[in-house]
């Protein structure tokens, strides 16, 4: 089983960004409240990076050098992977509004 960690809002926030995203947030959602066709004339984008750590074995990328070797240790590294996601919204365009 791999384990998944997704960073997509900064953990500290100094005051006045909380602020900012606060006022942001609530301006969207009164814009929305007053015409719930707003994003219709929009072509928006979201890139979001998630991060994946998995865990590899060491035994299958090793090679015995001699017959009389001994057995490779089966120690599990992490692997960091990075998956870029993007999402776009499109709407038609209303000429009549």
């Amino acid at each position: 089983m791999s384990r998944f960690a997704a960073k997509i809002v900064p953990r500290l926030l100094m005051v006045d960004q909380n602020t900012i995203r606060l006022i942001g947030g609530l301006e969207l959602k009164y814009q929305i409240k007053s015409g719930p066709n707003i994003f219709a004339k929009d072509i928006t984008s979201d890139l979001s990076c998630y991060y994946r750590y998995d865990l590899e074995n060491k035994q299958g990328s090793s090679q015995w050098k001699i017959p009389i070797s001994t057995r490779p240790s089966c120690d599990c590294v992490r692997s960091n992977v990075k998956t870029i996601t993007m999402i776009f919204f499109q709407c038609s365009w209303n000429s009549a509004s």
